[in-house]
């Protein structure tokens, strides 16, 4: 079992390329959370029981994306103290990713 914020960085990675990853995954006319095609699993970023992809849209990465953003236009009150942990990673890796 992976964690939101040890998944992030991999996530990440993979937003850069949703075009790409898409035809590589087999999204098109799947069902939300399709398994990852067999043919990917020896790509480390692409070793996922469930698409990736789906996982970008999923509330805490929505909500972690979002904060980020927000802090890059001005001083988010309580950071981080006053944030979830999850939050606070996320925002981070968010972050690390685009520097």
């Amino acid at each position: 079992m992976v964690t939101f914020s040890a998944a992030l960085p991999a996530l990440i990675r993979i937003a850069r390329q949703r075009k790409t990853m898409r035809l590589v995954l087999g999204c098109a006319g799947a069902d939300h959370l399709h398994p990852v095609p067999d043919s990917c699993r020896d790509v480390p970023d692409l070793d996922w029981s469930h698409c990736p992809l789906d996982l970008l849209d999923s509330p805490m990465f929505r909500a972690s994306n979002l904060l980020s953003k927000l802090a890059d236009v001005s001083p988010v009150d309580g950071w981080p103290t006053k944030y979830a942990a999850w939050a606070v990673a996320g925002v981070l890796a968010i972050r690390e990713a685009r520097a």
